[in-house]
């Protein structure tokens, strides 16, 4: 089962309340039942608290239990890509994968560090083209934002 929620500003407010009080310590579960607390493991507690910083700033968090390995299929549900562009990866050699009879299983955590030094890579690169822009002044901040341009009366930006 999948759980989605994309917080509104009050809840991103109220998570970075929480976050400012919660400290880098042990997070501690106390039920109002009254039952004892009790202390996350340190890597349940890492979950949670990447959870809250996401939440904090408004970005949409999914949470999905996982199986070991993934079908390219699956594999592409989860980088947003196709299937045939997952197969080339993996005939690329750009993710590791094995072989089941004549069907491809990749490591679920060999697909998550893909996702990361993809999404590192891309946000490097435009850090750079927004650098190479601004120092070539095509970034300027003064002055109102240029119009928007149209074609047969649609907006063309902001696709």
């Amino acid at each position: 089962m999948t759980t989605s929620f994309r917080p509104d500003p009050d809840t991103a407010t109220s998570v970075k309340t929480a976050i400012a009080n919660l400290g880098d310590g042990p997070l501690v579960l106390i039920s109002e039942g009254g039952s004892a607390p009790y202390t996350l493991p340190p890597h349940v507690a890492a979950i949670v608290r990447e959870i809250l910083h996401n939440l904090a700033k408004g970005r949409p968090v999914q949470l999905e239990p996982t199986s070991d390995e993934m079908t390219p299929t699956d594999a592409a549900a989860y980088l947003n890509v196709s299937r045939p562009y997952v197969v080339k990866l993996l005939d690329e050699g750009r993710i590791p994968f094995r072989m089941v009879g004549t069907h491809h299983r990749i490591a679920t955590a060999d697909l998550v560090t893909y996702k990361r030094i993809t999404r590192a890579r891309q946000e490097q690169a435009m850090e750079e083209m927004v650098r190479e822009a601004e120092e070539m002044g095509l970034y300027e901040t003064d002055g109102p934002p240029p119009a928007k341009e149209t074609y047969r009366g649609k907006s063309v930006s902001g696709r």
